[in-house]
């Protein structure tokens, strides 16, 4: 009997250090995709993109002369481009085509962060054609779910663990020192994936994981944490304590359905 619960605990924690992995994933990305955090690194980005799809240097320059006409008596121009509305106040019009640029370039990537691409995370990569998703609100959605089942995940995955282990503070040293080693990787994530943003095509592949070193941090300190407390338990014997608990609660149940078997 033994020998099986040591390798149910060995599977199980084997499973949630790659759940915490997982999980530190999930947060890294969802934090990097926070509008405030990602507005800055896709200027670059979307820039690019819109020069090459919509041309819209060329645009503002032939659209420039019309826009300051009409804003000889109106207070704002409107316009589509790609299915997508811009309204440039006229006071921006009037500072010429740097800051009508600007001021496109911050409603569309405000535009297509707060967008409803109606799809699913991974249907979008078939039904939209374009990137710009992967950088959304929904995008972020999708990832900070995923933390929060992992997390669930993990927290099933403990308590299996917990009651297999013969000294229940082992199995908090346990998650505690699986949660801090899976979040070392971490610590150097943001550079690793921007390296490999420029040697590929993938330009925006090192925004997913900015906040690389932020989850580190808090990882690694709240595995710490749960270590000391396993340690803690132990140097108090709290552990042998709730394990005597639950060996008394087992031979406890195993005399009453001795006793109910006699009785039938």
């Amino acid at each position: 009997m033994g020998f099986i619960k040591g390798v149910i605990i060995l599977v199980v924690s084997f499973l949630l250090f790659f759940t915490f992995i997982a999980m530190n994933i999930s947060l890294t990305i969802g934090m990097s995709l926070s509008y405030d955090v990602i507005k800055p690194e896709l200027n670059l980005l979307v820039n690019e993109l819109t020069e090459k799809e919509i041309d819209m240097g060329n645009l503002i320059s032939e659209s420039l002369p019309e826009m300051q006409e009409y804003c000889v008596n109106f207070t704002e121009f409107v316009f589509s481009i790609e299915g997508y509305v811009f309204s440039i106040p006229c006071e921006i019009v009037n500072q010429g085509e740097d800051a009508v640029a600007n001021k496109m370039l911050d409603e569309f990537i405000e535009k297509i962060y707060y967008q409803d691409y109606e799809c699913s995370f991974w249907d979008c990569f078939g039904k939209t054609g374009k990137p710009f998703f992967l950088v959304s609100k929904q995008s972020r959605d999708y990832f900070y779910n995923k933390f929060y089942l992992c997390i669930l995940i993990s927290v099933i995955l403990f308590l299996i663990i917990f009651l297999f282990s013969k000294t229940k503070n082992n199995s908090f040293i346990v998650a505690g020192v699986l949660l801090a080693v899976s979040a070392i990787p971490f610590l150097k994530l943001d550079w690793f994936a921007s390296f490999l943003a420029n040697i590929s095509l993938l330009d925006f592949f090192g925004s997913f994981f900015s906040k690389a070193r932020t989850v580190f941090v808090i990882s690694f300190f709240i595995g710490v944490i749960i270590f000391v407390f396993g340690i803690l338990m132990k140097f108090f014997n709290f552990g042998i304590k709730i394990s005597g608990y639950f060996d008394k609660f087992g031979k406890k149940k195993k005399i009453e359905n001795q006793k109910i078997e006699k009785q039938k």
